[in-house]
This record gives structure tokens, C-alpha cells and sequence, in this order.
């Protein structure tokens, strides 16, 4: 019988803050869903952004203002969720049953 090893909020902390735009705190909680979510809305907007930019830089300016706009908002969504996520793994890390409970 394999034992399951308990698993810590600080180090689900240090992943959200080093790692976290790509979602692999949200994997370590096996919070699954969230994290091909958050994987998703990252490489989302650096596409947006890559695409911007070559339109900036090929001198379309119509596009690359709308998918510089998309890109950003998609970038700054999936910031701030990390940083709460981060925040929120720092406050229970004296209880991470409440953290880890699905």
C-alpha cells in the first residue's frame, strides 16, 4: 500500500510564485481543471502578444492594437489570479488541509 506523503502550502507558495503564470501550483493541489486553465490563458496572451507585435512590426497598426489589447488583459487576468493564489498559499500555511481539500 503506497502512502500518499502530505503535501505542504509553502511549497505550494513557492511554486505559484516562481511558476505560477503557467498553472503548476494549481497541479501540484491536483486542481486540474484550473491549471489547464491557467496554462491556457498564458500561452494565450503571449501568443496575442507575438502576434502584435509582428503586426507592429510589419506596420499593420490595426491588428496589433487589438491583439496588444487581448494579450495584455489575458496576461494581467492570469498575474493576478497567481498573486492571490500565492497569497492565499502564505495564509494557510499553518493549515493546508483547507488548501488541498477539493
Amino acid at each position: 500500500m503506497v502512502k500518499k506523503q502530505k503535501k505542504s502550502a509553502v511549497v505550494y507558495a513557492q511554486l505559484a510564485f516562481f511558476l505560477g503564470l503557467l498553472g503548476i501550483h494549481k497541479f501540484y493541489a491536483e486542481r486540474f481543471t484550473q491549471a489547464f486553465t491557467m496554462l491556457a490563458l498564458f500561452l494565450g496572451s503571449i501568443i496575442c502578444l507575438a502576434i502584435a507585435g509582428f503586426c507592429a512590426y510589419n506596420n499593420m497598426p490595426n491588428p496589433a492594437g487589438l491583439f496588444g489589447v487581448i494579450g495584455a488583459w489575458l496576461f494581467l487576468d492570469v498575474m493576478i489570479w497567481t498573486w492571490v493564489d500565492f497569497i492565499v498559499g502564505l495564509c494557510n500555511a499553518n493549515n493546508p488541509d483547507k488548501l488541498f481539500n477539493k
